[in-house]
């Protein structure tokens, strides 16, 4: 078991905050960018099919803005596990060989990365998208 290294890079992130916008230009102003009204309490039960609860949103009233606050929810965060197993064998005095393993998302646990955040879109309040699966990759070295 000699000559064998471990080495790794863990991280933890909470996810981006984020604002529930409106398609429509409610406000008359001529332009996008315009809020939802917050109409409830807002919960955040996680899932992939509601990430936050959209009940608590509804357009506002035409000529109004809407009464929500900026990034009043946090998208998914991350947690990742980077990996990398290696060993060294002398073949001679001056030649070594060197063996690798690297693991990026080595546990493969989900991460989950988009929130559809546009009111009475077809995703609105759901997951979109993911991060990178595991990816493992292995190498030799000759080092002399």
């Amino acid at each position: 078991m000699a000559g064998w290294q471990i080495s790794g890079i863990s991280s933890f992130q909470i996810g981006n905050p984020f604002t529930v916008g409106i398609s429509p230009d409610r406000a008359g102003t001529g332009g996008g960018g315009q809020r939802a009204d917050v109409v409830g309490p807002l919960s955040t039960p996680k899932q992939l099919s509601q990430w936050f609860s959209t009940g608590t949103f509804a357009l506002p009233a035409l000529g109004k803005f809407g009464n929500e606050g900026r990034n009043v929810i946090v998208g998914p965060g991350i947690n990742g596990w980077d990996v990398s197993f290696s060993k060294r064998t002398a073949i001679t005095e001056s030649i070594t060989l060197q063996f690798r393993a690297e693991f990026f998302n080595l546990f493969n646990h989900p991460q989950w990365s988009g929130v559809g955040a546009t009111f009475g879109s077809a995703t609105f309040g759901q997951i979109t998208s993911a991060r990178d699966p595991r990816i493992g990759q292995l190498g030799l070295r000759l080092l002399f």
